[in-house]
């Protein structure tokens, strides 16, 4: 009987740990400073595209500095927001090792890349390793301030998920132009998961890009040399690099979606087989 109870609680276990890692909105709602950014996360219809990632983090922003936001108009927040999603997990042990490996900033992809509406590395973050020490984020639009400061970690899930609370909106240049094109909505959960997402372009370079330079913080008088125009090291995507194509994020993410259910199907029968001989 103690082996019977015993396989059923590691696959309890394991089924739900998948759903808590991976539903933003339920974590969230263990955190009441954060409640305004679930809600625009709702409504917004991100909540069920970061349900569809195995790996994320998110940027997340307090009642404070989510009232900032307050007043734009809805597809604008989406655009916001979708950039505090970065897809790839970093832990405040991760971003200390970025000032220790030579290099002082690197870019990540964020969620805005995979619409196919960025543009100028609209859908990257620069994550940068100050003088101080403190660690800093803003868009990977050349020549734009690192204007949100690290201000700690809400939430770890190793691997799959951390929420890492950040001082103020990253907003890309370009995000509030009334002619920029409606990001697609999200489809709904019970609908055919064919070609839900267009491939992401290249980050695109020309002659026309904002300036290079961006001014110094007031906060640390060596911020201008860790603006994101100094080099970046070999695993964060150069101007002339192709960036991630989501297609394939996506289909990594079905064949991963896929080969968990199998090993919790095949856990749960051979749990039912063991059962049988006790």
């Amino acid at each position: 009987m103690a082996h019977k109870i015993a396989l059923i609680i590691v696959l309890l276990f394991f089924t739900s740990s998948s759903v808590v890692a991976l539903n933003i909105t339920r974590i969230l709602d263990r955190y009441p400073e954060y409640s305004s950014m679930n809600s625009l996360f709702t409504s917004t219809g991100l909540n069920k595209d970061i349900l569809k990632r195995q790996t994320i983090t998110v940027l997340a922003l307090d009642e404070g500095a989510c009232g900032s936001l307050s007043s734009k108009p809805l597809q604008v927040v989406k655009r916001i927001l979708s950039n505090h999603v970065i897809l790839d997990y970093f832990d405040m042990m991760k971003l200390r090792n970025i000032g220790q490996v030579g290099h002082r900033t690197v870019q990540a992809t964020t969620l805005y890349q995979t619409t196919g509406a960025a543009e100028y590395k609209q859908g990257f973050v620069n994550i940068t390793v100050l003088h101080s020490g403190d660690i800093a984020f803003g868009s990977g639009v050349r020549g734009s301030p690192l204007n949100a400061r690290l201000l700690g970690t809400v939430f770890t899930n190793p691997f799959n998920i951390s929420l890492l609370h950040v001082s103020e909106a990253i907003i890309a240049p370009g995000f509030e132009d009334d002619d920029l094109p409606a990001l697609p909505p999200t489809p709904d959960a019970n609908t055919t998961k064919t070609n839900t997402s267009a491939p992401a372009p290249a980050p695109m370079e020309s002659d026309d890009e904002p300036p290079s330079d961006s001014p110094p913080s007031p906060d640390d008088d060596d911020d201008d040399a860790d603006s994101p125009d100094g080099d970046v090291p070999a695993d964060s995507p150069d101007a002339d690099d192709q960036s991630p194509s989501p297609s394939k994020s996506s289909s990594s993410s079905s064949m991963l979606t896929a080969g968990w259910g199998f090993g919790v199907a095949l856990m749960i029968g051979l749990a039912l087989n063991l059962m049988g001989k006790f």
